[in-house]
């Protein structure tokens, strides 16, 4: 709570109550925009299924939340979506600069000569349709064999992995792969 104190009353003209159970409320203008609340039927542990007393509750200005939500939104796409059409007009320009520029619509022309029956079914069921699904078995098998490998010495980990932040799994996955490629060093 003495964190929760530093940064809310760091904030211009912020005022803190306290009240009669010793819960703070910190205030702005007399509106009240973060409190500790008492125990409510909303607030449950999980776990235990006792309800929780520690819970902050932050008010927020609903249109003025909008607000700033279109803010944010205009600044995203421009921080991203300008660099994007930069791109996309280099690589058109790039296209323009090694190819005449071609209108036709000879391409967009369906050809019935192309909708045949028997000849999508010597395509589907081919020496070569079944040349890639034998490579797309191996490939699979390959990838399960090596992600067992790695997996494998932390499978009791696993489960709980599902519970920890996503910080702690990268480390997790980084810790696992540098002992799959230490072990190839010292073999």
């Amino acid at each position: 709570m003495h964190d929760l104190d530093e940064l809310a009353l760091a904030m211009p003209e912020t005022t803190k109550e306290v009240s009669d159970d010793g819960r703070p409320a910190y205030l702005v203008h007399g509106k009240r925009f973060c409190l500790q609340r008492g125990r409510r039927s909303d607030a449950i542990d999980p776990e235990t299924g006792e309800r929780l007393d520690d819970v902050l509750m932050f008010r927020v200005d609903g249109p003025a939340l909008l607000a700033l939500a279109q803010r944010l939104e205009y600044i995203v796409i421009g921080a991203i979506g300008v660099p994007l059409l930069m791109l996309a007009l280099a690589a058109i320009a790039g296209n323009m600069v090694q190819h005449r520029l071609v209108w036709s619509g000879e391409s967009l022309k369906p050809k019935l000569s192309k909708i045949s029956p028997a000849a999508g079914a010597t395509r589907i069921f081919g020496k070569q349709a079944a040349a890639n699904f034998a490579k797309g078995i191996f490939k699979l098998v390959a990838l399960g064999a090596v992600m067992a490998a790695v997996l494998w010495p932390e499978r009791h980990r696993l489960e709980s992995m599902v519970r920890i932040d996503p910080a702690s799994n990268r480390n997790l996955a980084a810790c696992s792969f540098d002992r799959l490629s230490f072990s190839r060093e010292t073999a």
